[in-house]
């Protein structure tokens, strides 16, 4: 019988060790996924930024004129990846708040742990324990806020280059 209770015990080890294993990888995934996302933000906006400028550029040395064959598709080109440039920044700033409100999150939870362990909690100390639905909400629609904003990001700088591509072609190669 004790034999039993050891195997028992030693599964139960086995087994909570898994389990905190699990959750580190998870961490360590999840950390990787926030750098990722930060740096793909960033690129996408410095060559948007880039690409804006080399199409400023065309106008402004007469390259592409409004009587330019490719006219339209480098206003829409401009247009898209003002877009991008625009949704960059709000991503980077709706990251941001996202970080603000997590961080809230990870202060009530460690209230509440207070709390519940009986300790004293002075009224601020309170109200971010009974706060922390309210910033979990917050922090999860800021998250996907960032996301969504990516995506526009993404999406008006890929069509943007391509459209401003079009436009240099037409305007400047068929002559």
């Amino acid at each position: 019988m004790g034999e039993t209770v050891g195997s028992t015990v030693n599964e139960k080890e086995r087994s909570e060790k898994k389990e905190e294993k699990a959750h580190d990888a998870f961490i360590r995934w999840q950390q990787a996924t926030l750098t990722h996302l930060g740096h793909t933000i960033n690129l996408i906006f410095v060559l948007t930024t880039a690409a804006f400028g080399f199409a400023v550029n065309l106008a402004v040395n007469g390259k592409i004129t409004p009587s330019s064959p490719g006219q339209c598709a480098f206003l829409w080109s401009a247009g898209l990846l003002a877009t991008a440039m625009v949704a960059g920044l709000s991503a980077s700033f709706s990251r941001l708040w996202d970080f603000r409100h997590t961080a809230q999150v990870a202060r009530g939870r460690e209230m509440q742990a207070r709390a519940d362990a009986g300790k004293g909690l002075s009224a601020k100390e309170q109200a971010q324990a009974q706060n922390l639905n309210c910033h979990r909400e917050a922090a999860g629609c800021w998250g996907r806020f960032t996301w969504w904003l990516l995506c526009l990001q993404s999406l008006g700088f890929f069509f943007g280059v391509f459209l401003l591509a079009y436009a240099v072609r037409r305007a400047c190669w068929q002559k």
